[in-house]
C-alpha cells in the first residue's frame, strides 16, 4: 500500500488513489458487508491512515458501504464523497463526541466507570456548518473543548513525566494533519519521546518508575508499541492514574447541545450502544425508549466486540445482549450503523457477517447502511434527506415508510456518480417509486 494514499496533503492522496486504481483489483460486493464506523487520521486511526486509504481498503474489501467517523470534527466528511466518487463507493461521513446526560448523572452508560458520559453521534452529514450558525458554534468549542482537556490532562502529568516535555505543537498536534488531538495521540507522542530521548536500561528504568513496574517488565514490552501505549494508558490516563479526573457535566458539552447542531445541519442524530453490560445499558428497552424520547432514532454498534470471544459464558452473555439492544431498536423503527471503528489495536477491517452469531441482524444492520447513503445522496443532490420537511411532509412518523424508502434508494444507487446525476435531473419526487428508479 503506498504511503502518498495517507500523505498530510489532501491532493497528494487524491493523485496517488487516481494512479493506484488503474491496476488494483476489485472484489465483487456479493461479500454483503458494510462497515460504516472507519475513523481516520482526522481523529485517530491505529495504522494512521487518511479518509482515501481507509475507503480504497474498503473498496478492497468489497463492502457495501463505507463510512467514516472522526471525534468532534467533519475535517473527513468532503474528501468521503470526492473518493467515493472516484471509486464508485457508496459513502457516508459521521461524528462521535461524548457529551453528558443528565438524566443518567448516576448511571454508567457507555464509558465505564463514567456515570452520564455518553459517546454520542450524528451520522450523514453532507455539508459544513453556515458561517455564525449555531452548529458552526457548537462544533469550535467541541474542537477547543478538547484541546483544552488535553492540555489540562499533560499538566497533570507533567511532575510524573519529568524531565521529559512534550510540545503539544511540535510533539503532539503534528501527528495529525489539522491538529485534531485524542488521548490515543497523547500516548503515542509519549512513546516517541522517550524513545527519541532514552534507549536501552534507561529507557526502561524512566518507564518502570513512572507506571510502577520493573525493570524487567518493561523490557519485555518496550518494543510492542500496542502493550507499551495501553499500559502508559491504563496507569497514567485511566482511572486510578495521576492524570486522571473524573469527568462531571461541567466536563463534556450537553447532549441536546450536540444534537440541535446534528439536526440542524440535517444529520441523523445517534447514539453508540458498549454492550449492554453497564447499569445505564442493561435495560435495553428502557434506554431506547430514553433515546427516542429525545429525538434519536439511530444506534451504532461495534458487532465485533458482542460476540467474538472464546469463553462460550462469555459469548453467550454478549449476544443476547445485542439481542435485546437490537430486538428493542427494531421496536421503534430505528437504524443500526455497524462497523469496525479501527482506532485500537486488534479490530478486524471488516465484521464477518458469515459468523452464526451474527446471522439474526446482518438484515438489520446492511439495511441501516443503505438507509443512511439513501439519506445522503438525496440530501446531496436535492436537500430531501430524512431530516428534510419535504421527508416530514411525505412519511410524517410513519418511520418505518422512511427506512424502506431510503433503504431502496441506498441499495439501486450503486454509482454515486450516476445516482447524483440522476436525482439532480428529477423534477418531481413526489413519486417514490420512481425517485428509486431513476437511480437503477
Amino acid at each position: 500500500m503506498s504511503d502518498r494514499l495517507s500523505d498530510f496533503d489532501k491532493s497528494t492522496r487524491i493523485n496517488e488513489l487516481k494512479s493506484v486504481i488503474k491496476d488494483a483489483e476489485f472484489m465483487a460486493s456479493d461479500i454483503k458487508a458494510v462497515n460504516t464506523h472507519l475513523h481516520t487520521f482526522y481523529s485517530f486511526n491505529i495504522e494512521g491512515i487518511s479518509p482515501t486509504e481507509v475507503l480504497y481498503r474498503a473498496k478492497r474489501a468489497g463492502v457495501e458501504v463505507a463510512g467514516t467517523v472522526d471525534f468532534d470534527v467533519l475535517d473527513a466528511m468532503e474528501e468521503v464523497f470526492e473518493v467515493g466518487d472516484i471509486l464508485k463507493l457508496r459513502t457516508i461521513a459521521s461524528l462521535e463526541a461524548r457529551v453528558f446526560v443528565e438524566d443518567y448523572a448516576d448511571r454508567d452508560i457507555n464509558s465505564p466507570g463514567e456515570s452520564g458520559v455518553l459517546y454520542a453521534m450524528g451520522v450523514g452529514f453532507t455539508k459544513l456548518p453556515e458561517a455564525g450558525s449555531n452548529a458552526e458554534k457548537v462544533l469550535t468549542q467541541m474542537r477547543t473543548g478538547v484541546r483544552e482537556r488535553n492540555i489540562q490532562l499533560l499538566s497533570r502529568l507533567e511532575s510524573t513525566l519529568a524531565p521529559m516535555v512534550l510540545d503539544y505543537v511540535g510533539d503532539v498536534e503534528s501527528l495529525t494533519p489539522a491538529g485534531n488531538v485524542t488521548e490515543r495521540h497523547l500516548i503515542e507522542a509519549l512513546e516517541l519521546k522517550s524513545k527519541s530521548m532514552y534507549s536501552g536500561v534507561e529507557l526502561h528504568t524512566y518507564w518502570s518508575e513512572r507506571l510502577g513496574m520493573t525493570v524487567e517488565e518493561v523490557a519485555s514490552m518496550i518494543d510492542d508499541s500496542a502493550t507499551l501505549r495501553n499500559t502508559i494508558r491504563a496507569k497514567l490516563m485511566k482511572r486510578g492514574g495521576v492524570g486522571y479526573k473524573q469527568p462531571d457535566s461541567s466536563t463534556f458539552p450537553p447532549l441536546k447541545s450536540m444534537m440541535d447542531m446534528v439536526r440542524e445541519m440535517k444529520a441523523l442524530p445517534c447514539w453508540a450502544w458498549l454492550d449492554g453490560s453497564s447499569n445505564g445499558e442493561k435495560d435495553a428497552t428502557e434506554l431506547v425508549e430514553y433515546m427516542v424520547s429525545v429525538g434519536i432514532r439511530s444506534i451504532a454498534i461495534i458487532p465485533e466486540r458482542n460476540w467474538n470471544f472464546a469463553d462460550e459464558a462469555v459469548k453467550k452473555a454478549k449476544v443476547a445482549a445485542l439481542n435485546d439492544i437490537v430486538e428493542a431498536g427494531r421496536r421503534h423503527d430505528m437504524l443500526f450503523v455497524v462497523g469496525t471503528e479501527m482506532n485500537n489495536y486488534g479490530q478486524p477491517f471488516v465484521d464477518d457477517f458469515s459468523a452464526p452469531e451474527l446471522a439474526p441482524f446482518v438484515g438489520d444492520f446492511m439495511s441501516g447502511a443503505y438507509v443512511v447513503y439513501g439519506h445522503t445522496i438525496l440530501e446531496l443532490v436535492a436537500s430531501k434527506g430524512m431530516m428534510s420537511d419535504w421527508a416530514a411532509e411525505m412519511f410524517g412518523t410513519d418511520y418505518s415508510s422512511m427506512n424502506k424508502f431510503y433503504a431502496q434508494l441506498g441499495e439501486a444507487a450503486v454509482d454515486p456518480v450516476g445516482a447524483k446525476e440522476k436525482l439532480g435531473s428529477l423534477k418531481d419526487f413526489s413519486n417514490l417509486d420512481a425517485v428509486i428508479a431513476a437511480v437503477k
